[in-house]
């Protein structure tokens, strides 16, 4: 839930940390107090939903007795703001958090890739069928396979107007580092599957999907919310629902590679835009410093978390850095190069227990060890060739081009909002 929260704060302008609010509560005079109540309820918005089975006249007339007994006055159009969400500048940035709870034990990842505009029936489609896609694969791979954690999610999210995002989250004892990276490893393989995928399955749930955006309300109440929901952002968009389900029936797989490719896929996307919370718990055996996090790449800091987590205390992480350097560059290959790692970690290691799990099939601290060698390898960079600079903020950019965020609310001052501030929509319906 923080994490989720210290996203959410980033995203929309008006959502400020609860730190940031109790910073500025013994600031408030009773004066000040005195003066905002005033004109919170001198100066009310009310917005007004209608819903049964009304004539015209009905609504005009319970409109105009509303109006009366409140002493009201319409609100010209240009003064129905739109709710402002902060378009994310291209990139790929990570803040980190410790948690608040000192009996918890877990970290946490929870990880926003954004993929196309909300106002596009076709691209908050083809993120709405991927993420349904992805789900439960991402859900198996890494809570029942890799065990990582028991609070393993993967949804399609939205601020009701700004960006698509599709949200992965994971909880456990694993360092934050680590578990980011086996996101980006199942995110990786999927999408290598993904040309590949069952074509019956693709239209099965994409028939689901349509079928549910059909379903009429089951109550009043529930119509009622139908319709609340786009007034209360001001995008009136009551035909969503028919623009979704058009831009459903046209989509197809190769729609969905060019999409996965466009957002998702940082090595071709033009653009990737990915913001992340890391959550350490306070518990936590192990917690790198936000310079080391900034001066060693990612897979560094996750091997060197797994094996300090399994008993390898006396390695620092220097001392990881130089044995991973030092194998890429004596090996020819990335097998030889991880076989002379393990070997190298093995005979600094005196524990018995530690050297078992690193040689040990699928632990995780050899699945860290072949990450760190294939991100050596690979020598990929995060960074946008045109993308902003926020060393001047304070924020430090890690080796493969991660920007580091070391004030969330100076990180936020610096994005612009999206879209205008002045709805340009036609104001609709009628009443």
């Amino acid at each position: 839930m923080q994490g989720n929260y210290a996203l959410q704060c980033i995203n929309i302008c008006d959502e400020w940390e609860q730190d940031a609010i109790s910073g500025e509560t013994g600031k408030i005079t009773f004066s000040q107090f005195k003066s905002f109540s005033a004109d919170v309820f001198n100066a009310s918005y009310i917005k007004l939903l209608f819903v049964g089975d009304f004539e015209e006249s009905d609504v005009v007339e319970g409109y105009e007795k509303i109006m009366q007994t409140t002493n009201s006055l319409s609100i010209p159009l240009i003064q129905r703001m739109d709710p402002q969400v902060h378009c994310i500048d291209a990139g790929y940035y990570i803040h980190t958090i410790t948690d608040t709870n000192l009996k918890g034990k877990n970290n946490a990842v929870i990880s926003y890739i954004y993929c196309g505009s909300v106002d596009s029936a076709q691209e908050t489609a083809l993120s709405l069928i991927l993420a349904k896609m992805m789900a439960p694969e991402y859900l198996y791979y890494l809570r029942t396979v890799e065990q990582l954690g028991y609070v393993v999610s993967c949804n399609q999210k939205q601020y009701s107007v700004g960006q698509n995002i599709i949200s992965f989250r994971v909880e456990g004892e694993c360092n934050p580092m680590y578990m980011a990276m086996r996101i980006n490893n199942f995110i990786a393989k999927f999408g290598q599957a993904l040309p590949s995928y069952d074509e019956n399955k693709l239209t099965s749930l994409v028939k689901a999907v349509v079928n549910s955006l059909k379903e009429s309300p089951l109550s009043i109440s529930g119509e009622c919310d139908s319709y609340w929901k786009h007034i209360k952002n001001n995008s009136y968009g009551f035909d969503r629902s028919n623009r979704l389900v058009a831009a459903l029936n046209t989509l197809t797989r190769s729609d969905l590679v060019s999409f996965f490719n466009k957002y998702l896929n940082p090595k071709t996307s033009p653009r990737y835009t990915r913001m992340e919370s890391h959550v350490w718990s306070a518990n936590a055996c192990y917690a790198p410093s936000f310079s080391q996090i900034a001066e060693y790449p990612e897979s560094v800091i996750a091997l060197h978390g797994c094996l300090y987590r399994d008993g390898a205390t006396d390695l620092t992480i220097d001392d990881v850095n130089h044995i991973v350097s030092s194998a890429v560059c004596n090996c020819n290959s990335l097998k030889k190069a991880a076989g002379s790692l393990a070997d190298v970690l093995v005979n600094r290691v005196q524990n018995k227990g530690v050297q078992d799990k690193i040689s040990k099939d699928g632990s995780q601290s050899q699945a860290a060890l072949h990450m760190a060698i294939a991100q050596k390898v690979d020598s990929f960079c995060y960074s946008i060739p045109d993308g902003r600079n926020f060393s001047n903020i304070g924020m430090k950019q890690n080796p493969n081009g991660i920007w580091l965020i070391a004030d969330a609310h100076r990180f936020k001052q610096t994005q612009p909002m999206y879209g205008h501030p002045i709805p340009e929509r036609q104001f609709s319906p009628k009443y």
